[in-house]
């Protein structure tokens, strides 16, 4: 199931950002959280400093290998300015520092190692199982005293064994975008 257009739906927003200028970006109602519409889920804003440290320049055949995220404060849903720097560059491994900012002041920080890839005739270590099937997409169902209108109806959301958000007890959802991270792009 590929992200839906932009114009989607008038209910849902078409992407969870829009592309502004200079590293800024316009949050879309879609990142807004289960615990407010004014403030993010942490998902998009991590996603989105990933982004840009993707796109950051770096050494050919290398590829991000592993990102760390602090969040500083609620992240609001307003417009975000990303910015990423290299912190320490090697033959063979980078260090990059991504921050995002709300009105100038920092709401995330992020940390990645970018590494050179291992050529394609490496072998696999391991052989795992398949994923099991998952049950079809289902209505939602509940998420007591949530707000459902932001990040929990843009994502798909599929539980094992018929729980839900309200059941109790260790659980199974699998989860995916039904939009875009940012309008007119297509995710990594």
């Amino acid at each position: 199931m590929s992200p839906e257009p932009e114009s989607a739906s008038p209910a849902r927003p078409g992407s969870f950002y829009r592309e502004l200028a200079d590293g800024y970006f316009e949050s879309t109602p879609a990142t807004a959280g289960p615990w407010s519409p004014k403030t993010q889920h942490a998902g998009p804003p991590s996603a989105l400093v990933g982004r840009a440290m993707e796109r950051h320049p770096g050494r050919p055949g290398s590829r991000i290998a592993r990102v760390t995220v602090e969040l500083l404060r609620p992240v609001p849903v307003a417009d975000l300015r990303v910015e990423v720097r290299a912190v320490r560059t090697g033959a063979r491994v980078e260090l990059l520092e991504g921050e995002l900012t709300a009105d100038g002041e920092p709401v995330l920080l992020a940390r990645a190692w970018r590494m050179v890839a291992s050529p394609d005739d490496t072998p696999s270590l391991r052989h795992g199982p398949a994923a099991p099937p998952l049950p079809g997409p289902r209505p939602l169902g509940s998420m007591t005293g949530a707000y459902l209108g932001g990040y929990v109806s843009a994502m798909e959301w599929r539980f094992e064994d018929g729980r839900s958000f309200d059941s109790p007890g260790p659980g199974t959802v699998w989860a995916r975008q039904r939009v875009p991270l940012v309008a007119g792009e297509r995710d990594t």
